[in-house]
């Protein structure tokens, strides 16, 4: 199945890289496992809302502002998904993780 990049892994990666953060210490501080935030990071899957909040908290970002970047992505993907027949359908709109 073909995944679209997510753009709030880019975001997220700069954020991470501002506040001098490593990849493993954003693991560690948001209780997400070291494969999900590579995969958050990456832009291979979409993130939680959970780990938008936490993310924030730990970088020093506005969590509502990360927040909206987020919204905006889940939201674009979803209209992407209503044209894309159904066993195509992105992660971040099927949400199948509460996380």
């Amino acid at each position: 199945m073909h995944k679209t990049p997510h753009h709030i892994g880019a975001v997220l990666k700069q954020i991470r890289l501002q506040a001098l953060l490593t990849a493993e210490e954003v693991a560690r501080r948001t209780g997400f496992t070291p494969s999900d935030v590579a995969d958050f990071l990456s832009g291979n899957s979409c993130p939680s809302r959970l780990f938008i909040s936490r993310f924030a908290q730990i970088s020093g970002t506005d969590p509502q502002l990360l927040l909206n970047v987020w919204q905006d992505e889940r939201e674009r993907h979803l209209k992407q998904s209503l044209l894309i027949p159904r066993h195509r359908v992105d992660f971040c709109t099927n949400i199948r993780n509460p996380r």
